[in-house]
C-alpha cells in the first residue's frame, strides 16, 4: 500500500513560483509530486501540461 502525507502546502496561487519550487525539490529530493487541480493548466516554462 503507498501512503502519501503532504508536507506543504503552498497557497501562492503563480504557476512560475510553483514551478520554481518543483523544479528544486525534484533536484533535491527523491520525492514524488502529485498535482491535484490543475486540469488543462500548462507550465510556463515548456508549455506541458501539469499532471
Amino acid at each position: 500500500m503507498t501512503r502519501s502525507i503532504p508536507l506543504r502546502i503552498i497557497k501562492k496561487r503563480d504557476l512560475v513560483y510553483l514551478e520554481s519550487i518543483v523544479t528544486e525539490l525534484k533536484q533535491l529530493t527523491g520525492l514524488s509530486i502529485k498535482y491535484i487541480g490543475f486540469t488543462d493548466e500548462r507550465w510556463q516554462s515548456n508549455g506541458k501540461l501539469i499532471k
